[in-house]
């Protein structure tokens, strides 16, 4: 890559983040999820910086960055309803009736089969209610092993429970 088309990467850049940066802010309400869309769009426009058009450099940015808004803001609805979905079914664990109990010892018996970090992961996002990045400081690790670790988590409680999707269960509930 030559200094000029570097120079012009760092203009677009300086022009165009913080302007990115408050877009995203106001769909998310988030700086640092805001922070972490606008970088990594950014961070993806480098990879293809020699490829594209400069001057639809700022439309493709802008683009790019409402559609990473969209998924994220899908997977917080997702995450919203598995969130209910397991706080929900821990209340009714912990109930008296037999049938509660043994549902309370299916999912002792989940968790206790579920790998470390895996465990703790779930008992930090779900039961202590912190956000991923929260947890991921806290346990020295990066953002997205957070996610993978809750992804295999809720895939394992789903075969657990024989496939029951949960979303079907909170809504039942009216969750």
């Amino acid at each position: 890559m030559s200094v000029e088309q570097e120079n012009t990467y760092r203009c677009l850049f300086k022009e165009q983040y913080p302007r990115l940066f408050y877009y995203v802010l106001q769909m998310t309400h988030d700086e640092e999820v805001s922070r972490d869309i606008v970088s990594d769009t950014f961070a993806r426009l480098w990879q293809v910086w020699a490829m594209i058009d400069v001057s639809r450099a700022p439309y493709m940015l802008k683009v790019s960055v409402r559609r990473r808004c969209v998924d994220w803001l899908r997977h917080q609805r997702v995450h919203s309803k598995y969130v209910d979905y397991y706080l929900h079914a821990v209340d009714e664990v912990y109930s008296d009736s037999s049938a509660n109990i043994r549902i309370q010892q299916e999912v002792a018996v989940m968790m206790s089969q579920l790998q470390e970090p895996t465990r703790t992961v779930l008992e930090k996002c779900y039961l202590e209610q912190k956000k991923y990045a929260e947890v991921a400081q806290e346990m020295k690790m990066s953002h997205d092993q957070v996610k993978r670790h809750i992804s295999k988590a809720l895939r394992q409680l789903r075969e657990k429970f024989g496939g029951t999707n949960p979303d079907d269960i909170a809504s039942d509930f009216d969750l």
